[in-house]
């Protein structure tokens, strides 16, 4: 627990679950699950739960969903309550980081009920509470990379971090440089589209590279995000999307700070190449692309190609 308080929380954090549904397609896998969770789970039906890679998680049905998703909400949640699902769908979209210096929440943007309308404020109160803190997201064991020279420690980066976090800095490095940007774009445009993940990929390549954008298949869920709520100024929406990027720490795991930056300043812009592509409210236009943005800087061949740019 001596990494994880005092357990803060990005300051502006807003979240609460409208049940728009999207967390419960194949934007991502469902765990990982526990031990008693799968073996509770696969009492109800041995089918329902999969081994992904090393982990446990939920099975999907052919239309991309979870099993127990339905029009009328998630099976479990309305037979057991919240607290029946497991803590990985408790917790979505919380992340919890474990630092050196205290914990910290952040938070998921690739679902509308974290980006559109009204949210409650996120609290450490509702961190701890949702949080499995027998398995940490993230753990920052002592320092950062700066660059590819040098370590620093969670308080020097803390101060380096604290201007961006208030708004004094932003990020201006210069897109799209210190690697074949085109040809990750074309690599991301091969990717399969079995999955609503791997098809936001095939986005963002096509947005990297001018092609028009493939369907991602995800219309049903901002389509109640739009209509149970009033609009949001887009630039305000990704701006928080970018202070939760620099506050989850995910960029330290496999770049430096330097690295980081450029990818930051290039999902920026094919942010907002893809909310001009999508057209409609445009409040519903970023909301769909900082999903593509945020799934995409989650996939390894991206974070591969990141972690080797020369910056």
């Amino acid at each position: 627990m001596s990494l994880t308080e005092p357990l803060r929380v990005l300051p502006g954090s807003r979240f609460t679950c409208h049940g728009d549904g999207l967390c419960c397609t194949d934007m991502h896998a469902w765990g990982p699950l526990h031990d008693d969770e799968a073996a509770f789970l696969r009492e109800l039906d041995e089918r329902v739960v999969l081994v992904h890679g090393d982990a446990l998680v939920l099975a999907g049905g052919a239309d991309g969903r979870c099993v127990f998703s339905s029009p009328e909400g998630c099976a479990l949640h309305g037979s057991l309550g919240p607290k029946g699902k497991p803590k990985t769908c408790q917790q979505f979209p919380f992340v919890l980081v474990a630092t050196p210096t205290g914990g910290r929440i952040a938070t998921e943007h690739r679902c509308p009920c974290r980006t559109m309308g009204e949210r409650e404020p996120v609290t450490a109160e509702r961190g701890r509470e949702a949080c499995d803190y027998s398995m940490i997201d993230r753990l920052i064991a002592s320092g950062v990379a700066l660059d590819d020279e040098t370590e620093i420690d969670m308080a020097t980066w803390e101060a380096i971090e604290a201007p961006f976090l208030s708004g004094e800095a932003t990020i201006d490095d210069e897109p799209f440089t210190g690697g074949d940007w085109q040809a990750l774009g074309r690599q991301l445009l091969a990717e399969s589209t079995s999955t609503r993940f791997e098809r936001a990929l095939r986005a963002f390549g096509a947005a990297l590279i001018g092609e028009p954008l493939p369907p991602i298949g995800w219309d049903d869920a901002f389509d109640r995000a739009e209509a149970r709520s009033a609009p949001r100024d887009p630039e305000e929406m990704l701006s928080e999307f970018v202070l939760d990027a620099i506050w989850s720490m995910d960029w330290a795991f496999h770049s430096s700070w330097a690295q980081a930056r450029v990818d930051l300043a290039s999902r920026i812009v094919i942010a907002r190449r893809l909310a001009a592509q999508l057209g409609g409210r445009p409040d519903r236009a970023m909301a769909e692309a900082i999903a593509i943005i945020e799934m995409t800087g989650m996939a390894d061949d991206y974070t591969a190609f990141i972690g080797k740019l020369r910056v």
